[in-house]
């Protein structure tokens, strides 16, 4: 699914750069990551063309994208290539279709270069409601899934957003299990055989990773 998104990724490249609001000096960085991402309000997914998505690394945009409508999913999902450095930490924002800017309520993301996060069957969601950003009254805060972020590290397989207790598992491009345990921490790291693609699977999130030594 994952070469799908990226397909989707480079035929639509041209297309959304042409009525962003923002801008990223994507030159500036020689590493990436993918967000798949659709975006709600209050839990109400949000249905426009006009929507646009970007990440920031403090004030600088580092990457943006608009909505485009997936006739085979019948939804509006957003392909968002972040730009960046190893463990920024990158927060989201969004503009609405009537023009209005909104801070999204998630966690921030970690840059990790390769990573990828959310896909077409299970997008990332961008939560840009008022119950999921902390207003600092000291009321309730709903925190959203922390993504699922896998790389390489020191030649190791580092995943970072794992949830203890939880099981994780990391398959093989040929779809065999390779590794499965239960998370002790929310960062662990495993050794791989052969070089490939594999996915990291926890809690209902996927991401992909490619290893090459």
């Amino acid at each position: 699914m994952e070469s799908r998104n990226s397909g989707i990724l480079e035929s639509l490249n041209s297309e959304i750069l042409e009525s962003n609001r923002w801008s990223a000096d994507i030159g500036r960085y020689s590493g990436n990551m993918t967000v798949t991402a659709i975006v709600a309000n209050d839990d109400e997914e949000l249905r426009s063309e006009q929507i646009e998505i970007a990440a920031f690394s403090g004030a600088e945009c580092r990457g943006t994208t608009m909505m485009q409508y997936v006739s085979e999913l019948a939804r509006y999902v957003g392909f968002l290539m972040i730009y960046g450095e190893n463990n920024e930490s990158i927060t989201l924002k969004v503009i609405d279709d009537a023009g209005k800017e909104h801070a999204a309520g998630n966690a921030p993301l970690t840059f990790a270069p390769n990573a990828i996060t959310g896909a077409l069957t299970e997008p990332y969601v961008i939560n840009v409601g008022a119950s999921n950003i902390n207003s600092g009254s000291g009321g309730s805060e709903i925190q959203p899934a922390t993504p699922l972020i896998a790389y390489m590290h020191n030649g190791m397989l580092r995943v970072s957003g794992l949830i203890v207790g939880e099981t994780w598992s990391v398959y093989n491009a040929a779809g065999s299990q390779v590794y499965h345990s239960v998370a002790t921490s929310e960062v662990m790291d495993i050794r791989l055989g052969a070089q490939g693609v594999y996915i990291v699977t926890s809690s209902g999130r996927t991401v992909r990773i490619v290893f090459s030594r």
